[in-house]
This record gives C-alpha cells, sequence and structure tokens, in this order.
C-alpha cells in the first residue's frame, strides 16, 4: 500500500480501505516533555500532547481522526477553496482542509485553548500548504470569556461548563472571542466555501454569530459537529437549523442519508454527538 499522493482520493475509498492504508503508515515520535510527533494521512506531522486522552490516542495508534468525515471532507473539498475550521483542537482537520484546497485555496484554524494553539502553530509550519491559526473561541459576540479545559482531555474545552464531563478537574481560562462574521471580513476573504464546527456545546452561539457571513455565502457547506445533549435549548436550535438548511447524516463511508423533519426530532433526545452536513435548502444533493 502506497502513502496517499493525491489527498482528494481517500474519498473514493471504502472507509475499510482509507483506515487501513492510514494505520499502515501511523507512526509516533517522542519531542520533549509531553510532546510528540504524529504521522497522519499517511503522510502528514501532527504535534500531539501525549498527556491528552480524546484525540492524541486515535493519532498515535491509527494515523486518522473520525474516517467518515474525512473522507467526506475529501468529496467536498476542492483546490482554490476557503476553509475555517472552527474548533481545529490539534489540527488534524485543518491539515486535512488546506491538503484538499491546496491551489489559490486557504484554511483557518480557530482554537481558544493557549497550550493547544502552541503546537497547532507548529503544525501549520510544518506542513505544506500551511494553515493560518487564530487563537479565539468562536461566539456570538467579540470580546472575552472563560475556557473550560478537562484535565486529561484537551479536545473538549469548552465555554460552557460541560455536565458530562463528571467530576473531572476543569482549568479555567480568560479567552478572546471572535464571531465568525467578524473574522471572514477580518481576514477579507471574498468566499467561503466550507466551515467545520466542532464547539463543545456552544455551536448554538457560533451560528447567531454568522448571520451576515450565511447571507452573503450562498454556496457554504457546514460540517456540524451536533451534540444536542449539551445544548441549553436542543430543540430551538434544531428549529433554527432546519428552517436554513438541508440537513445530512454523515455515515461509514461518507454516505450521506438525508434527515427529515421527524427524524431530526428523534435526534435531538441522544446522549451522544451527530455528524451533520448542512446545505442550503434547494441545493442538489453534495455527491
Amino acid at each position: 500500500m502506497m502513502p496517499f499522493l493525491n489527498i482528494a482520493d481517500i474519498g473514493s475509498l471504502t472507509g475499510y480501505e482509507f483506515e487501513s492504508r492510514c494505520r499502515r503508515y501511523a507512526f509516533f515520535a517522542p519531542l520533549y516533555g509531553n510532546v510528540g510527533m504524529s504521522r497522519v494521512l499517511t503522510r502528514y506531522k501532527i504535534f500531539v500532547d501525549t498527556t491528552d486522552k480524546s484525540l492524541t490516542p486515535h493519532l498515535i495508534m491509527d494515523g486518522f481522526w473520525e474516517s467518515w468525515v474525512s473522507q467526506c471532507m475529501a468529496r467536498l473539498i476542492k483546490p482554490g477553496d476557503h476553509c475555517i475550521d472552527v474548533g481545529a483542537n490539534l489540527g488534524y482537520y485543518s491539515v486535512l482542509m488546506s491538503a484538499l484546497s491546496e491551489g489559490g485555496g486557504a484554511t483557518l484554524a480557530v482554537e481558544p485553548n493557549p497550550k493547544v494553539c502552541e503546537l497547532l502553530q507548529a503544525t501549520a509550519e510544518m506542513n505544506s500548504p500551511g494553515f493560518r491559526v487564530v487563537e479565539a473561541a468562536v461566539s456570538d459576540r467579540r470580546g472575552s470569556m472563560e475556557l473550560h479545559i478537562p484535565a486529561t482531555h484537551l479536545g473538549d474545552a469548552s465555554l460552557l461548563v460541560r455536565k458530562d464531563r463528571g467530576s473531572e478537574a476543569c482549568e479555567k481560562v480568560k479567552v478572546g472571542v471572535i464571531t465568525l462574521d467578524e473574522l471572514v471580513k477580518e481576514a477579507g476573504w471574498k468566499k467561503v466555501d466550507l466551515i467545520k464546527i466542532d464547539a463543545e456545546g456552544a455551536e448554538p452561539l457560533v451560528f447567531e454569530g454568522m448571520k451576515q457571513l450565511l447571507r452573503q455565502h450562498r454556496d457554504l457547506r457546514i460540517v456540524l459537529e451536533f451534540s444536542p445533549f449539551l445544548y441549553a435549548d436542543p430543540s430551538a436550535f434544531t428549529e433554527k437549523l432546519w428552517d436554513r438548511f438541508t440537513m445530512y447524516r454523515i455515515g461509514a463511508g461518507a454516505q450521506l442519508t438525508r434527515i427529515g423533519r421527524e427524524r431530526l426530532r428523534e435526534l435531538v433526545g441522544v446522549s451522544d454527538h451527530l455528524d451533520l452536513l448542512l446545505t442550503r435548502h434547494g441545493d442538489e444533493a453534495p455527491y
């Protein structure tokens, strides 16, 4: 099995083929302290924190994360696209986005955790093409808020106090917040093609801060980690999504299943997150 010479090819593989090849080339090297480097997607390098129990073990042992979402992105993102990774964490999707959009494209990786941002910036500089790192949380306003960072699950840092984290100790850090409307304006982008949003329960706030973006960028597609068990009013947020978008659940092998209204109402009660693709009403199925 050869490494992925053209990263877009992963979209045409079966889930098993994609995962098997990534695992074949997965590699880890300790560097200093709790910092190491992992090889992902058979060829790209990512700095990782070895104390993290959420994402790091998967990158080290498997060389990929959420194969269904990875393959979905490979089918959606084209050279020249402009992408935003909201809740970038260690930058796995940022690396994938920048690789897929190479050739006039650009990627913004937005991450509020200062400790993670140091590694994220190093990853951006290590890979070609790189991506721009924005150290901030995305919300419905500009200013500052308190970020809650679990001790051993860095990927679960949130603007909310997550009840599902139980008694795990959380560090509280004051971080800057920005809206997606402001972020795109300051970047000077004339188009936005794809946004991945994983805000650990703050997704309703993210959408409140992107109203202008939604009006101006008609072809925008959104890959959303939908976590109704974390939302204060999951039904209200779900209804807003329903009014604005056609919604698909991303399944194994990046298969898309369109979600009807009744099914969506059922999903509001799930106790785990779902990966959704949102497109505008009237658009054809993306693939």
